[in-house]
């Protein structure tokens, strides 16, 4: 088990929503895209810091959605399964990246493009891939006592 100290993305995506949304606010107009992951929609044991902070960002994000959409400003959060990146390797997680079915695993392209359609559009949250997001759907309606087991299998 292993857990980061602190992690400047997780501090970094609050401080600079807090310093880019009061002036948007002010205007009455501006975007806010957060990138979180699917793994942000429950509890997901052997990832449990990762799917901890993404639904942390995951949160703020559908908060912000709601209290910034009166004022002009759109927040949409990207929450894509698995994306085709080196990110696997630098978070030395290439064993669970290589049991995911390839069907799920979504390119950069895919992504951003979702993440934009989705601003562009005022959707509060946006799952790239439509196969990732009926996955979403059932895993977030699974009981834990069903769901748990089984994420810790399948990232063990």
């Amino acid at each position: 088990l292993s857990f980061p100290t602190r992690r400047s993305s997780d501090l970094s995506t609050v401080a600079l929503a807090r310093a880019l949304t009061p002036p948007m606010v002010a205007r009455r107009r501006g975007a806010v895209l957060f990138v979180s992951s699917m793994a942000g929609n429950q509890p997901m044991p052997n990832f449990a810091p990762y799917s901890a902070s993404k639904a942390a960002v995951t949160s703020l994000g559908e908060s912000l959605h709601c209290e910034l959409k009166p004022h002009g400003v759109t927040v949409s959060v990207l929450a894509p399964s698995v994306v085709d990146t080196e990110w696997s390797g630098v978070a030395e997680a290439t064993h669970q990246e290589a049991k995911q079915p390839k069907f799920m695993t979504a390119t950069a392209a895919q992504c951003s493009r979702s993440g934009l359609r989705a601003l562009d559009r005022g959707k509060r949250i946006v799952v790239p891939l439509p196969q990732a997001r009926a996955f979403a759907w059932v895993t977030q309606h699974l009981p834990r006592t069903i769901w748990l087991p089984a994420c810790r299998k399948m990232l063990t």
